[in-house]
């Protein structure tokens, strides 16, 4: 039941579980376990349950990402948030086909943003597994590195093309569009598909999955520069936050992704985060429009927030998978970068 793994007898399990790092299985080979001890032992289905956790667990398997529930004869069916997978897959294959589509470019956005509700009204045992096998990762990795592209040929034009590439790809009358609409409208969907990305990682398969695909190098190269670039503080400090925010998520409780960001030198990009939240913090003294100090504040904060959360994820070691850690390395990597510096500016 456990990979093609036969079971240890009952008398060589019992009262003592297995040693080392705790395994995972998917719900269906749950169920599988399940509906048998009800098909040859003639367990009613509470019995077959219990009976079932107690095996797995004795075999020090982990079971809370699993639907302990009978799930009945004919099987589950498929997870809720399968369908707004696929959805959401489809719009950004369309719109990487076709990358100058206004149009296919919201209808990925708004996918996204449906899917993220999705994942976070959703998430109960066996979501993270069915996300990820509709190819939740993929399709979020993707959109991510779309908007960041798109955004970082926003930041390369002049004002008078910016002003313009607004007016052509804007619903909002020119009469009421200000030069800066391009730039806060791709600041709003780089943190969305950020923060997309960052929901999708919170499921242990879709982290496989991530280091698996080798994204977090391409991740880090991709949307780190279009975060950096913005034009204005508000800006970067907001893209900067949901980018720590997905580092953090991806990083957490996985070996593989850990060193993988460490090896695409994210650890730069967090230290960076932190000194551009202190020289906002700083200027914040010398604006004088009350609301504007209050959201560079805001955002100051919060950036710091997120990129210290994404360094501890970064040195922590979480991964139960994982007989050692690099969390000791990765710190003397961060210290090398200067974060021990920036955290006590």
């Amino acid at each position: 039941r456990l990979s093609g793994a036969p079971l240890a007898p009952p008398d060589a399990m019992a009262g003592k579980a297995a040693k080392g790092p705790p395994r995972r299985i998917s719900q269906e080979t749950f169920d599988e376990a399940v509906q048998q001890n009800i098909d040859d032992f003639d367990l009613e289905p509470d019995e077959a349950v219990a009976d079932a956790v107690k095996e797995f667990e004795l075999q020090n398997v982990d079971l809370s990402e699993i639907d302990k529930s009978y799930a009945g004869p004919e099987g589950r069916g498929e997870h809720p948030v399968v369908a707004p997978t696929e959805r959401f897959v489809a719009a950004v294959e369309a719109a990487s086909g076709d990358p100058g589509s206004d149009e296919k470019r919201k209808h990925a956005d708004a996918a996204g943003h449906f899917l993220r509700m999705s994942i976070e009204s959703l998430n109960f045992p066996g979501w993270g597994a069915a996300a990820t096998g509709a190819g939740a990762v993929q399709a979020a990795h993707a959109h991510v590195s779309n908007v960041a592209k798109h955004a970082l040929s926003a930041s390369n034009l002049t004002p008078s093309e910016t002003l313009l590439h607004a007016l052509t790809a804007s619903d909002t009358p020119s009469e009421t569009l200000e030069p800066d609409a391009l730039v806060a409208d791709t600041t709003r969907r780089l943190c969305d598909a950020l923060m997309l990305l960052e929901a999708v990682l919170g499921a242990d398969e879709a982290r496989e999955t991530f280091a698996g695909l080798k994204f977090p190098m391409a991740f880090t190269a991709a949307a780190w520069p279009a975060c950096a670039r913005a034009e204005t503080a508000v800006d970067r400090l907001d893209r900067m936050e949901s980018f720590a925010a997905a580092v953090a998520a991806a990083a957490t409780k996985s070996e593989a992704n850990k060193g993988a960001f460490v090896k695409a030198e994210v650890e730069t990009c967090l230290v960076a985060i932190l000194n551009e939240a202190e020289a906002a913090e700083e200027a914040v003294s010398f604006e004088e429009d009350p609301q504007a100090r209050h959201v560079l504040a805001s955002l100051a904060r919060e950036a710091t927030r997120e990129a210290c959360s994404a360094i501890r994820a970064l040195t922590t070691g979480d991964d139960p998978r994982e007989p050692a850690s690099g969390a000791f390395a990765h710190a003397r990597a961060l210290a090398k970068a200067g974060a021990a510096t920036a955290l006590c500016a």
